[in-house]
C-alpha cells in the first residue's frame, strides 16, 4: 500500500476534498509498537475533517489504541465532559480500545 495520504470527499456544505488524518503506514506501524493514536476532542466536537471515519475504520483494522486529546487553547476545553463522553461512547461503539497511558519508545 502506499504512503500516500488517503484523498475522500467531504460531506458537508462546502464539499471540499481532504486528508485523513494519518495514512494506512502511519496507523500500522503505530500498531506494531503499541503507541496510541489521538482521537482530537476539538476537531471532533468543531466537526472539522479530524479525527475521520475513515482514520477510525483504520485504527479498528489495525487494533491500534486510542487517547483522547484536546487543544486545550482555551482551559474551559479541559472542562468539558459531555464532548469526552460523546467522543469515549463514539468510540467504543466503533470497537476501539481507549487508553490513557503513553509509554515512551526507548
Amino acid at each position: 500500500m502506499s504512503a500516500q495520504p488517503h484523498r475522500r470527499k467531504r460531506n458537508d456544505e462546502r464539499n471540499k476534498t481532504y486528508t485523513i488524518y494519518g495514512d494506512h503506514n502511519n496507523v500500522f506501524h503505530a500498531a506494531e509498537i503499541n503507541m496510541p493514536l489521538e482521537f482530537n476532542l476539538l476537531g471532533y466536537k468543531a466537526m472539522r475533517h479530524y479525527p475521520s471515519q475513515p482514520f477510525i475504520d483504520l485504527c479498528k483494522k489495525h487494533h491500534n489504541r486510542i487517547i483522547i486529546g484536546t487543544d486545550a487553547h482555551d482551559a474551559g476545553a479541559l472542562k468539558d465532559t459531555k464532548t469526552y463522553n460523546r467522543a469515549y461512547t463514539y468510540l467504543k461503539e466503533n470497537g476501539l480500545e481507549i487508553t490513557e497511558d503513553i509509554k515512551m519508545l526507548k
